[in-house]
């Protein structure tokens, strides 16, 4: 009778052992795809921002040369 018991509790610890591996690995897998996601998202906001930055440069140096040109215009009169 003491192995039967022995059996069926080492059967139900092994049950509830698979049982929770199985969730931990669903956990495992559903935070590695907001890991993905997550990634993603920051790498699109670097993208955005090196655009932006790149367009206040240009933007700058246009000013820049704009106003150089003005007055080397009104330098040359």
């Amino acid at each position: 009778m003491d192995h039967g018991i022995a059996l069926l509790l080492g059967l139900a610890i092994a049950g509830v052992t698979l049982v929770r591996m199985t969730a931990l690995e669903r956990r495992s897998q559903m935070a590695e795809t907001e890991l993905r996601r997550l990634s993603g998202q920051v790498r699109t906001a670097q993208e955005q921002e090196r655009k932006n930055l790149s367009r206040e440069l240009h933007d700058e140096v246009g000013q820049m040369l704009t106003g150089l040109r003005m007055e080397l215009g009104g330098m040359s009169r």
